[in-house]
């Protein structure tokens, strides 16, 4: 990175910071939160985060401050949580290919695995959850963001890691998150304790925003640009198109012979292509759903306040 490129990536460390905080929130279903926590940790953060990051508006936090006064106890706060995210038919699953693939389990877990494990990550064996829940996708950013201000560990990766962060913002994370935004404003939870949820997901989503702006604007190259639902169902993340279909491979963990299928067969030859391994990603689907992550490093962070 040039000078003014590692100036901008400074910049990003507050965003990593902020997507700290809101993945621990948003995993109030595999960990206790308590309504004191988000109180006093919590909100604070955002408060002082939002003197480097402006897409945090004091409008914003003030509503959410309201919102965490008006909830009488723990109790409360879990309830709402369980209600629109974790209890079946939750209204808006947290994971965000339930809105890009139209159901859960479809391509967009697979692809952002793909990105997690380009970097040595998978996620935690104490994360029970698939790989397109926010929370995970929020603690890969922060990673990513912070390593590429390691000039030392991760100089020969740092453009690469702008461009990968900045891809999944632009074609997973933002449009998943604009529908998981309209389907909770359908739900009416503003004027219920829901609006707790739907105010940290707005100030997700305007940083996401602010942070697409910026990681373009340190790319010489043209990104991708995001693409709505519709767009992305159909399109599947651009991959599937030049594929042979017929690709057969041998799984990296049970040996069993499978069929590869458009969408990871492509994404074997994009990386084949660039010199990279493929070993990663050549696993089943039987050996993937069960999660077994062993050798890699979990995607796990921890942040002042957060932890």
């Amino acid at each position: 990175m040039n000078g003014t490129m590692v100036i901008e990536a400074r910049q990003l460390l507050s965003s990593a910071e902020l997507y700290l905080c809101l993945s621990r929130a948003f995993q109030l279903g595999q960990q206790t939160i308590t309504l004191e926590q988000m109180r006093e940790a919590l909100l604070p953060d955002l408060q002082q985060l939002a003197e480097a990051l402006p897409a945090l508006s004091p409008a914003m936090l003030r509503q959410l401050e309201d919102d965490l006064g008006c909830l009488p106890d723990t109790d409360a706060l879990m309830r709402e949580f369980s209600r629109l995210f974790l209890m079946p038919p939750a209204p808006a699953p947290l994971n965000l290919g339930f809105y890009l693939d139209g159901g859960m389990m479809g391509n967009t877990p697979v692809m952002l695995e793909a990105f997690y494990h380009r970097y040595g990550l998978a996620r935690s064996d104490h994360f029970h959850d698939v790989s397109d829940h926010l929370s995970l996708i929020l603690h890969w950013l922060a990673w990513v963001y912070a390593q590429v201000n390691d000039p030392i560990t991760f100089a020969d990766q740092a453009d690469e890691g702008l461009q990968d962060a900045a891809q999944v913002i632009a074609r997973y994370t933002l449009p998943g998150l604009d529908r998981l935004i309209e389907t909770l404003q359908g739900k009416d939870v503003a004027v219920t304790a829901g609006a707790i949820w739907l105010h940290l997901l707005q100030l997700l989503q305007a940083q996401l925003q602010e942070d697409l702006a910026r990681l373009r604007g340190m790319q010489s190259e043209e990104l991708f640009s995001p693409v709505s639902s519709a767009e992305a169902v159909v399109d599947e993340g651009m991959y599937g198109k030049h594929a042979d279909i017929d690709k057969q491979l041998n799984c990296q963990q049970c040996g069993r012979s499978f069929a590869a299928g458009r969408i990871l067969a492509e994404m074997i030859d994009r990386l084949q292509a660039a010199d990279v391994s493929t070993r990663h990603v050549e696993v089943c689907e039987t050996c993937r759903d069960t999660g077994d992550n062993q050798g890699r490093s979990s995607v796990v962070l921890q942040h002042r306040g957060c932890g």
